[in-house]
Order: structure tokens, then C-alpha cells, then sequence
């Protein structure tokens, strides 16, 4: 799965590739979630893996918040997998610039390595089964458009 996730271009459908529910979390507040979890209920499930150090990274976060808050919260959630950080670091930059989203850390990486994720930003949509509807690596200034439009095709299925 992760080679095919290599092989794959950025910002291509991914709909034929699953992944499985049970991946793990820790979320940023304590406590551990799931892929599963987060995806529970939810018709599109944006995984943004990031740090606070990352450029594009904090480019593209408001860009994609921007997006992805003109649909219903019970439907799309953003959920930012941070790579590394610690929870304190991450808190602090997300007062500083006043943004509020959901935040699992992957300290070690194996979250990341589960989607193929081989530099950052790296975005993932995975529908409520856990199929990867899209994936896009780097920041574009169309990247938000791009994002908006696979959730609205999510939605309509």
C-alpha cells in the first residue's frame, strides 16, 4: 500500500486504495484515537501532516481551514498530523496564530509511513470507509480550490 502511495502522483483520486481503520493517533490534548474514530460519521476526512516549522506547510493550513469550514462540521473534519512536535510547541503556535483545529501527533513517524508521506505538507482525503479519495503533496496556490472540490464530490456520493 505505502509503495503504491509513492507511485501514485500528487493530487490524483486514490478511491481503489483502503486503508485500515485501526491506524492509531495520539491526540495532541492526551489520549489516543483512531483512523476509524476520527472518521466516524464523516463523509470526508482531511489528514493534513505538517510541523510548526514547515513553511508550506503554515501556508497552506488557512488556506485548506478556509476551505473546508464552509461545510458541515458533522460531514468534513481537518485534523492536522503533526510530525514530531511536541504537544506543548504545538500549542503555543497554534495560540500565537489564533487557528483551532484538531491536532494527532506522530512522533515517531509510523502514522505518516502508513500514507506514504515522505515530505510535508502532505494532504490525504479518506472518505468514511477509510478509501483515499485524494493526496497531495507541497503547497500550490490551487491547492484549496483542488481540496474543496474532492470533499464536494464526497459529499454527492
Amino acid at each position: 500500500l505505502v509503495d503504491e502511495l509513492k507511485t501514485r502522483r500528487s493530487s490524483q483520486r486514490m478511491a481503489t486504495l483502503t486503508l485500515p481503520m485501526q491506524i492509531n493517533f495520539e491526540k495532541s490534548e492526551g489520549g489516543g484515537t483512531s483512523l476509524g474514530a476520527l472518521a466516524s460519521g464523516k463523509k470526508a476526512l482531511l489528514l493534513d501532516f505538517w510541523a510548526t516549522w514547515c513553511g508550506p506547510c503554515v501556508k497552506a493550513i488557512p488556506e485548506y481551514l478556509e476551505a473546508v469550514n464552509g461545510f458541515d462540521s458533522e460531514r468534513v473534519r481537518f485534523v492536522g498530523v503533526n510530525q514530531s512536535e511536541s504537544a506543548q510547541v504545538i500549542a503555543e503556535f497554534l495560540k500565537r496564530r489564533d487557528w483551532k483545529f484538531d491536532v494527532a501527533l506522530d512522533q515517531n513517524g509510523s502514522v505518516g509511513a502508513s500514507y506514504g508521506v515522505t515530505g510535508i505538507p502532505h494532504t490525504v482525503v479518506v472518505d468514511g470507509e477509510g478509501k483515499i479519495a485524494w493526496v497531495h503533496t507541497g503547497y500550490t496556490p490551487d491547492g484549496a480550490a483542488a481540496l474543496k472540490e474532492v470533499i464536494e464530490g464526497l459529499l454527492a456520493e
